[in-house]
C-alpha cells in the first residue's frame, strides 16, 4: 500500500502514527507507555509539526468509571484533543485540524490519561495511537 498524504494549507504532508499502551489500567491517573516494553512514555519528534488525532481501543469492557485520554506534549496533557471511554464506550478517536495542537522538533510526545469515578475492573489493557503531521516534510 503507497503512502496516504493529506494536504494542509497547499502542502502534502504524510501522517505518522504514534503507538502507545497501557497494561492493567489503574483506577488513578497515568501516563501510556510506549509500545515495545520498557522504553519510555513519550517519542521525541525530529521535526516541527503537530497532532492531528487520537484513538484508543479497550480489551475487555469496563464495568465503571470514565477516562479521558490526551495528547502531551513535555508532559503536559493538551486537552484540546481527546478521547473517551466508560462503561458503554470501549474504543474512541478523534480528530483535529492540524496546526491547533503544534510541537517543536525535539518535543517529547506522549499519551496520558485521567478518570472520573471508579474504574473497573482493573484488568483491561488499552492501545493508543497518536496521528501526527510534520511542516515541510516532502519526500
Amino acid at each position: 500500500m503507497g503512502n496516504i498524504n493529506q494536504e494542509i494549507g497547499g502542502t502534502t504532508v504524510n501522517p505518522h502514527l504514534l503507538a502507545f499502551e497501557f497494561v492493567n489500567v489503574i483506577d488513578a491517573a497515568d501516563t501510556m507507555n510506549i509500545i515495545g516494553g520498557n522504553v519510555g512514555t513519550a517519542y521525541r519528534m525530529p521535526r516541527a509539526g503537530s497532532i492531528v488525532a487520537i484513538s484508543v481501543q479497550h480489551s475487555a469492557d469496563l464495568t465503571g468509571g470514565v477516562i479521558t485520554y490526551n495528547p502531551t506534549i513535555a508532559g503536559s496533557a493538551d486537552t484540546g484533543l481527546a478521547a473517551v471511554t466508560s462503561d458503554t464506550v470501549q474504543g474512541h478517536q478523534a480528530v483535529i485540524n492540524a496546526r491547533n495542537i503544534p510541537f517543536a522538533a525535539g518535543a517529547l510526545i506522549g499519551m496520558a490519561y485521567t478518570k472520573t469515578g471508579t474504574v473497573a475492573p482493573t484488568t483491561t489493557d488499552v492501545i493508543g495511537l497518536l496521528e501526527v503531521v510534520f511542516e515541510d516534510e516532502d519526500f
